[in-house]
């Protein structure tokens, strides 16, 4: 990213993207989590003709980082939506587990988190 920018000059998402990812592997020290929110992704998902390459281009970013050997922090990303999203899995394929609300038709959280972390989750009943 240029130190100056001139005039009618921008800075891309992309930019941003990659001064992100850049930082990252720059400043966090081994081992060290970061935890990264993107919530209601569904709304851009579904709003295609406004945000959909925006979509595609943190997607892939956060694609990019995922799946980066480098990293020495541990980069913990949480993706939520509101709605039912048509599922990043394309982008971020690893180690992804999906929470459906009974309300939508999906079953019970307890039922989901059993399903991905077995019986001795230790969930509590409260």
């Amino acid at each position: 990213m240029p130190d100056e920018l001139q005039e009618g000059e921008g800075v891309f998402l992309v930019d941003l993207c990659n001064l992100f990812h850049r930082l990252l592997l720059g400043f966090v020290p081994e081992g060290t989590p970061v935890f990264c929110i993107a919530d209601g992704i569904s709304s851009y998902e579904y709003d295609a003709d406004a945000y959909g390459q925006d979509y595609r281009v943190v997607m892939d970013a956060f694609g990019r980082i995922v799946q980066d050997q480098r990293m020495r922090g541990l980069f913990k990303l949480l993706l939520t939506s509101p709605t039912v999203s048509r599922g990043p899995g394309e982008y971020v394929p690893h180690q992804r587990v999906m929470l459906r609300s009974g309300r939508a038709g999906g079953g019970s959280v307890r039922r989901s988190l059993h399903s991905a972390f077995g019986s001795g989750a230790g969930l509590y009943d409260g």
